[in-house]
C-alpha cells in the first residue's frame, strides 16, 4: 500500500479524569501519542445541536500502527482538536498503519458555534465595582455615569459610550500678570510653546532664546535686570558685573598635569599640543586633541576590539587594548547531512534526526586547525620503516590529515586515546587502520573515531541482546529496517558512551566503507568486523526512498547501494544476510 508522505504532525490526547475540591469529576487531556500523519479531509456537513446550525468537518488521520490508540482519545492539528470517532486498521498493510476517523464540530465553546445560552445572567464593569443581576428573559438599562472634567465641573453621559473630554482654554502669565499664551484647543503633541525670550545688548545685537528655567552668563554674578516691553518686544537687560582679571589660566589633565597655560586673551581660539600615541616604546604618531573617545579597531571592518583602558601620568598617557584577536581554540571538521534532509519516514531515521539538530556542527570561532585530507601524505608520514615489499613514498591517503587532530598528531582514525592502529606492519601499508587487530589498551574498545567528520564509529558489527545482528525478517538473527531504528533509538549507552545514530549515506560513502566498500579490497581490510566468513558485508543505514523502500550498501566491489522493502530487511537472500548494522554518534561536543 502506498499512503503517500506522512507529512503532517499530529498529537494524540489521552483524556485524564481527576477530583477537583468541590468533590466534582473533571476532564483534562494528557499527550498520548506525537507523530507524522497523512491528513484527507472525508467531507462537510451541518447539524443541529439546540436548534443552531454548525459547521462539521471530517477528517482522516493515517498513522504508522501505535497500540493503545482508542475511540475516547482526541487529535491535535494546527491548533484545532478533533474528536474520534473510529479507530481503523488498515488490514492490507499488514497492520502498519491505522486511520483515525474524527470530526472538528464549529469551535467545541459553549454550544457548536460559540453563542450564549439564553439563561440568568450579571451585567457587571470591568473591576468589578458595579454589579447588576439579569433574570432571563428581562432588558436592563445601564445608568448614566457621571464625568468630573479637570476643572471640577461634572456631566452625566450613557454608559458604555465612547467620552470626548471638554478642553478648558488655558492662559500663561508672568509674574506681572500680562498674558503671554492663550490655548483655547488641546495643543499638538500635549506640550504648549512659549514665545522666545529676546536678549539683547548693550551694541544693538539682539537674538531670540527659548525661555530658560534660569539665565546663567559664564557663572559671572549679574548686577543688574530690567525688564520692559520696548517696541512691542519683551526685553530683558542685564548688566554684569566687571570682568575680573584672570590671566593666567593653567590647563591641567586628570592628575594635575600642566597641558597648557593661557597668559592673556587669545584671538578666537588656544591650541594645545599634540598628543603622542605608542605602541610600546616605538611612537606610532602625534595626533591633535580633537576627540573625546579612542576607538581601537581592526582594518577591514571597523569593529570595535573590547575596551580600551588609559592610564596616565604628568608626561605619560597609556592606551591599553585587549589582545586581539583572541588565541585561537578548536577544530572546524567537515561537516556531512544526511541524503534527504525534509522527508523522514519515521522517528528516530536520519532525516528525523538532521531536523532535530543531532547533525549540528557549527565551527569555532576561531578555528585553531582545519580537518582536512593530506592527499600526497605517504607511507614515510606513518612510520619510520616502511612495510616488506613496499616504499616509504607509497601513497597513504585518504588516511593522513593536514594538521593535527584533537590528539595532537594528524592520523585521520584513532582509538578514543588518540593512537593509530598498533596491528603488526609486515608488508600492510595499512596497518595503521587495522582495527581487526588493535588491541585498544587505554581505550574503549571497538570504538574509533574518524577526526576528519568528527564522527566516533563502532568497528564490530552491532548485536543486540536477543542476538540479532543482520537486515531481514527470518524471525532468528535479523531485524526489518522499522525494528532496527527503535533499537537504535532505545541504546541508552553503548561501550559506556551515548548519543549513538544510524549510519547515514552520505558518510558511508565518504568514509572507509564507501572508499573500499568492499572489506577485502586495500586498506578497507580488516577495518570492520562483520558477522560473515571472510569478513564480508553491506551496511544498514537510516534512510529511505521513500515510505516502505529503505538503503543499504554492499560489497559488490564497488560503492553501490541498493533499496530493500523496509518491513522484510531485504529479499531474505545473500545480500541481505551480509548486511550489519553499524553505529555513529557525534564524538567532540
Amino acid at each position: 500500500m502506498r499512503l503517500g508522505r506522512l507529512d503532517r504532525r499530529i498529537e494524540i490526547q489521552q483524556p485524564v479524569l481527576a477530583v477537583n475540591d468541590y468533590g466534582e469529576r473533571d476532564k483534562t487531556y494528557t499527550v498520548f501519542h506525537s507523530c507524522w500523519a497523512k491528513v484527507t479531509e472525508r467531507y462537510g456537513d451541518e447539524k443541529d445541536l439546540s436548534e443552531v446550525d454548525y459547521p462539521v468537518l471530517r477528517v482522516s488521520f493515517f498513522i504508522r500502527h501505535k497500540a493503545g490508540v482508542l475511540q475516547q482519545f482526541r487529535v491535535l492539528h494546527e491548533g484545532f482538536l478533533y474528536e474520534i470517532l473510529e479507530v481503523k486498521e488498515v488490514t492490507y498493510s499488514r497492520n502498519r498503519y491505522l486511520e483515525l476517523i474524527t470530526e472538528r464540530r464549529g469551535n467545541q465553546t459553549g454550544n457548536a458555534t460559540g453563542a450564549p445560552v439564553a439563561s440568568d445572567a450579571t451585567y457587571e464593569n470591568s473591576d468589578g465595582s458595579f454589579s447588576q443581576a439579569i433574570s432571563s428573559g428581562d432588558t436592563y438599562v445601564a445608568p448614566d455615569i457621571t464625568i468630573t472634567d479637570v476643572d471640577a465641573t461634572t456631566r452625566d453621559v450613557p454608559a458604555n459610550t465612547d467620552v470626548t473630554c471638554e478642553w478648558k482654554t488655558i492662559t500663561v502669565d508672568n509674574t506681572d500678570g500680562v498674558e503671554k499664551v492663550s490655548q483655547a484647543t488641546y495643543p499638538s503633541g500635549g506640550a504648549i510653546e512659549l514665545p522666545d525670550l529676546n536678549l539683547r545688548d548693550g551694541d544693538g545685537f539682539s537674538t531670540d532664546y527659548p525661555v530658560p528655567a534660569e539665565i546663567l552668563i559664564n557663572g559671572r554674578p549679574i548686577a543688574s535686570a530690567t525688564y520692559a516691553s520696548i517696541g512691542g518686544n519683551d526685553l530683558l537687560a542685564i548688566q554684569l558685573e566687571a570682568l575680573p582679571t584672570v590671566f593666567p589660566i593653567s590647563i591641567e589633565n586628570g592628575n594635575g598635569g600642566v597641558l597648557g597655560t593661557i597668559t592673556s586673551n587669545p584671538s578666537g581660539t588656544f591650541d594645545l599640543g599634540q598628543i603622542g600615541i605608542f605602541n610600546n616604546t616605538t611612537l606610532l604618531g602625534n595626533f591633535n586633541r580633537v576627540s573625546n573617545n579612542v576607538r581601537v579597531v581592526t582594518a577591514s571592518d571597523e569593529t570595535v576590539q573590547g575596551t580600551v583602558t588609559v592610564e596616565q601620568n604628568n608626561a605619560t598617557t597609556i592606551i591599553k587594548v585587549p589582545d586581539y584577536p583572541t588565541a585561537a581554540s578548536g577544530i572546524c571538521y567537515k561537516n556531512i547531512v544526511p541524503v534527504s534532509i525534509e522527508y523522514s519516514a519515521r522517528t528516530g531515521d536520519c532525516a528525523d534526526r538532521f531536523q532535530d539538530g543531532e547533525y549540528d556542527a557549527t565551527p569555532p570561532a576561531r578555528p585553531e586547525a582545519f580537518a582536512e585530507i593530506d592527499y600526497a601524505a605517504t607511507q614515510a608520514d606513518v612510520r619510520g620503516t616502511p612495510a616488506t615489499g613496499t616504499s616509504s613514498t607509497d601513497l597513504v591517503s585518504p588516511t593522513i590529515l593536514k594538521e593535527n587532530n584533537a590528539f595532537g598528531n594528524k592520523f585521520r582514525y584513532t582509538d578514543s586515546a588518540g593512537n593509530p592502529s598498533d596491528a603488526s606492519v609486515g608488508s600492510n601499508i595499512w596497518a595503521h587502520v587495522d582495527w581487526r587487530n588493535h588491541s585498544f589498551t587505554g581505550a574503549t574498545n571497538n570504538y574509533v573515531i574518524d577526526n576528519l567528520y568528527n564522527r566516533g564509529l563502532t568497528v564490530v558489527y552491532y548485536e543486540t541482546a536477543a542476538g540479532r545482528y543482520t537486515a531481514s525478517d527470518d524471525g532468528v538473527d535479523g531485524l526489518d529496517w522499522d525494528a532496527w531504528m527503535d533499537e537504535i533509538a532505545g541504546i541508552t549507552t553503548y561501550l559506556g558512551l551515548s548519543g549513538w545514530k544510524p549510519l547515514d549515506l552520505p558518510y558511508a560513502m565518504a568514509s572507509a566503507h564507501g572508499a573500499f566498500i568492499e572489506p577485502d579490497a586495500t586498506w578497507a581490510d580488516n577495518f570492520f568486523t562483520m558477522n560473515r566468513a571472510g569478513n564480508r558485508g553491506g551496511f544498514l543505514t537510516g534512510e529511505v526512498s521513500d515510505t516502505n523502500q529503505y538503503i543499504f550498501l554492499h560489497d559488490s566491489g564497488d560503492a553501490n547501494f541498493t533499496e530493500h522493502d523496509a518491513q522484510s530487511g531485504g529479499d531474505r537472500g545473500f545480500v541481505t544476510d551480509i548486511v550489519n548494522v553499524f553505529l555513529v554518534r557525534k564524538h567532540f561536543t
